[in-house]
């Protein structure tokens, strides 16, 4: 995999948006809990799989603020 401006890896949270804004990235996160919520409500919960990617995608965000 090829990584950008020469990172060897991923932190935790963040986001293939976070070199573009912030409005991406709560786009992004944004979607994926409306996703999350709609399977919820048609009875198969993600949330136990999802969970800790999104809080930390959430404190990545908010911490670039």
């Amino acid at each position: 995999m090829k990584y950008r401006q020469g990172r060897s890896s991923f932190a935790d949270g963040v986001s293939q948006e976070a070199c573009r804004d912030l409005g991406h990235t709560g786009w992004g996160i944004a979607a994926a809990v409306d996703t999350a919520e709609t399977s919820r409500i048609q009875g198969q919960d993600v949330y136990p799989q999802v969970s800790e990617r999104l809080r930390h995608a959430s404190a990545s965000a908010s911490a670039s603020t």
